[in-house]
């Protein structure tokens, strides 16, 4: 396959970021196999060696209808849900766990979980918690004020999503909303089995396009390990990866070693 060479202007390359200062972010299905199990999992990988990494979690609520999630992670909600899950009880767990030892911590739920529990509330819980970020992915800018004031209130950071084709303008709008509070956009460049239609030489246009007009900081959803990865570290600060601890819990999720395959698989990156 002929490659492309991305440039943010036509005369002029970018300044590639150093692989030292891109950060990845590992998607984490809260409440598999059960909650007790899943809060002394998390809680070792957290305070592990790689906290002297550039790896960040974000943990997910299951969700009974979720509509941005891989297979992987889709099947590890069931299971959770099955299984008892419980906000309020996952949240009284997740409360003995330090959360210091990482950069970013993010907390993913849809908003009718929130909803439920009170906007204000639910990101003044998570912020005492010691979650840094939160992304709540079925909540579309314009319906998203409430949320961005009410993180803005108790200091905790929101990530809101923007998609390829979406018109500059009003990249432009959410770009300097969002980075007025601190927070950061996710760039879904796939979503459920786009992988399969889009290439990497598509995508990557799609990312050059994105990184002439942002300055807010960025990071880019590739789903599952692959070389738009690399691509997407020459121009954006971070890396979320949903699928691969999803299929390494969902295949060894039963076995006492799991802690270490997620650990060396984490460590090597």
């Amino acid at each position: 396959m002929e490659s492309i060479q991305i440039t943010k202007k036509e005369s002029e390359k970018p300044e590639l970021k150093s692989k030292e200062v891109c950060e990845y972010y590992y998607s984490y299905v809260l409440g598999y196999p059960n909650i007790k199990e899943s809060a002394k999992l998390l809680n070792n990988l957290i305070n592990s060696e790689t906290g002297e990494k550039n790896v960040n979690f974000v943990l997910k609520i299951p969700f009974s209808d979720p509509g941005a999630e891989t297979d992987a992670e889709k099947y590890l909600c069931e299971e959770a849900l099955k299984n008892g899950f419980e906000v309020k009880k996952m949240f009284d767990e997740l409360k003995n766990i330090d959360f210091s030892n990482k950069n970013k911590t993010v907390l993913y739920t849809y908003y009718n979980i929130a909803y439920v529990k009170g906007l204000d509330n639910f990101i003044k819980t998570i912020k005492e918690m010691g979650f840094t970020h939160i992304h709540i992915p079925d909540i579309p800018y314009k319906e998203s004020e409430e949320l961005l004031n009410i993180c803005e209130k108790y200091g905790l950071k929101p990530i809101l999503a923007i998609s390829p084709n979406l018109d500059e303008s009003k990249i432009k709008i959410i770009n300097d909303k969002v980075k007025s509070i601190d927070g950061m956009l996710l760039l879904n460049l796939t979503t459920g089995n786009m992988m399969d239609i889009f290439n990497t030489e598509i995508m990557a246009s799609h990312m050059k396009n994105i990184s002439n007009i942002y300055d807010c900081e960025t990071i880019v959803n590739c789903m599952f390990e692959s070389e738009l990865v690399d691509k997407s570290h020459e121009y954006f600060e971070g890396t979320l990866v949903s699928d691969n601890l999803a299929i390494l819990l969902k295949e060894y999720g039963s076995e006492e070693k799991i802690e270490l395959k997620i650990m060396d698989y984490l460590l090597k990156k």
